[in-house]
């Protein structure tokens, strides 16, 4: 069973072939139905190819003989999590995601676990939880550069455009200067704030970074605004 598991874990994980993965769990579920890293793994493999109904049979499954001091059972509860949000189940979701959380076992899993909450809050548009969790990922991981963003993103969503400048700031400094999105949505709050210049710097490096990111549109209005200024 061990040898059959490890080669769907290698599908899984390695390979990325999630559909040949679950051959190789369901292979090692029938000789030996409680193996529950099997379920768990195959569970894992059906949320890929989204499978959610039987990612989440397999996961919850797993949960009642998942010791709680264990470094899989606030995973368990993150992939639940996932699971129920593709479901179109918030509640179950959050539920699941805050236990995850509670059991987490270091300040990577806590990061991670906090910032697919906020995620789940902000695409509900509760920015206030949102910021919230995006600012524990950050509590826990000061160098996701992505979290940075996503709290600037939330802050500019709620009127607090200084927050979300500081925010995305940090988020380019994070990312060596390589994050043409912050540098675009900088920009946005740059041009609402009359700050021509800064939002024209800040729209170079953005294409600079990504061609295809900013309109040109904006690139000639900011170019327009700057020769009022003159």
């Amino acid at each position: 069973v061990d040898t059959i598991n490890n080669l769907g874990s290698l599908y899984l994980d390695s390979l990325e072939r999630p559909k040949k993965a679950i051959e190789y769990y369901t292979k090692a579920l029938r000789i030996d139905p409680k193996s529950s890293s099997a379920r768990y793994n195959r569970g894992r493999a059906y949320f890929k190819v989204m499978k959610y109904k039987l990612a989440k049979t397999d996961l919850a499954a797993v949960l009642p003989h998942t010791s709680k001091s264990s470094r899989h059972y606030g995973y368990l509860h993150n992939h639940l999590g996932l699971v129920n949000e593709e479901l179109k189940k918030p509640s179950e979701a959050i539920k699941s995601f805050l236990k995850a959380i509670r059991f987490a076992k270091d300040s990577y899993q806590k990061a991670e676990f906090s910032f697919n909450l906020a995620s789940l809050y902000q695409r509900k548009k509760n920015n206030r939880m949102a910021a919230k969790y995006y600012s524990l990922a950050i509590k826990y991981d000061p160098t996701d550069s992505v979290a940075w963003f996503k709290l600037g993103t939330v802050a500019e969503a709620m009127g607090k455009n200084r927050e979300a400048l500081k925010y995305y700031g940090k988020a380019i400094r994070l990312a060596k200067q390589r994050y043409a999105r912050a540098y675009l949505r900088r920009a946005m709050i740059f041009l609402k704030l009359k700050n021509y210049l800064r939002a024209a710097m800040d729209l170079r490096m953005a294409k600079k970074l990504d061609e295809d990111i900013v309109n040109p549109q904006l690139i000639r209005t900011v170019k327009d605004k700057l020769k009022q200024t003159k």
